[in-house]
């Protein structure tokens, strides 16, 4: 049970003890709540990537005389790189999607401070709070513009991990 990355629900759990359940709490606490959804998919990931690396090569460089780390640093990290930034990337959008989530823990704090204390908002829960409740036609086309600028944001992150993976794959099968 100790080798298995903790579930989503423990981590959130944990973050509540910690930081008290129901309020309406900081920027630091949204780090926290979404560090839950993000570590998980992110631990998972790594642990089958991991997995699959072939234990013919993790053996070979052992009986070379490698210690475990330089096993570990030297043979499957190379093995499973872009898989592991593929796995950031994934950690990182899902935290960004978190929309609802954060827009419940965080409140609706405007502007842009500093202190990790202090209330905010991102694009994300920006949209999800108040597009239902937009008056006028300039509150909603401002809401529109910030959704396309989120869905630019989400296309650029996309198309790194997609250059990544094919940088990666490109020089594993002895491209230059």
């Amino acid at each position: 049970m100790a080798d298995q990355p903790p579930t989503e629900e423990q981590l959130r759990r944990l973050k509540n003890t910690v930081m008290g359940a129901g309020y309406r709490l900081s920027e630091l606490a949204r780090l926290g709540d979404l560090h839950a959804g993000a570590a998980t998919e992110l631990a998972s990931i790594s642990r089958d990537l991991f997995g699959q690396v072939p234990a013919d090569i993790k053996e070979g460089a052992i009986g070379l005389g490698l210690t475990r780390w330089e096993m570990v640093r030297g043979v499957v990290l190379p093995y499973t790189r872009g898989g592991l930034i593929a796995a950031v990337l994934l950690g990182g959008g899902r935290a960004v999607g978190e929309a609802i989530a954060v827009t419940q823990v965080i409140g609706a704090g405007h502007g842009i401070h500093w202190s990790l204390f202090v209330t905010g908002d991102t694009l994300a829960s920006k949209l999800a709070e108040e597009y239902q409740g937009a008056v006028t036609k300039l509150q909603t086309a401002s809401l529109v513009y910030l959704a396309a600028i989120l869905l630019v944001i989400s296309l650029l992150v996309n198309l790194t991990a997609q250059f990544i993976a094919r940088r990666f794959s490109h020089e594993r099968a002895g491209g230059s």
